[in-house]
């Protein structure tokens, strides 16, 4: 029913939404990047979130507003051997 009143206004929106510039389809594909990306880190900081949690509880109170950097550096030398090609492997018996 709306759309049967306002057709006019309808129809200029379809046809700026359709007949874009260059730029403006760029730009929409830059801020979709942006936004997947900023999503993508939303659930990587989520998925670090987690394992510290149930690894390091001792750590979460640092990690109230953002990650500081040096739990990063805590956590990047347990993976840094496998980039030099030595992979470092603990057993638990």
């Amino acid at each position: 029913m709306y759309m049967a009143n306002n057709y006019e206004i309808f129809k200029q929106n379809w046809a700026n939404s359709t007949n874009q510039s260059k730029v403006q389809t760029d730009g929409q594909q830059v801020v979709g990047m942006i936004y997947g990306l900023t999503k993508q880190q939303t659930m990587k900081k989520n998925q670090l979130e987690k394992m510290l949690y149930h690894t390091f509880p001792e750590i979460l109170p640092y990690m109230k507003n953002s990650t500081p950097l040096w739990i990063y550096r805590f956590l990047i030398p347990q993976f840094a051997g496998s980039q030099k090609g030595k992979v470092k492997r603990a057993y638990c018996h």
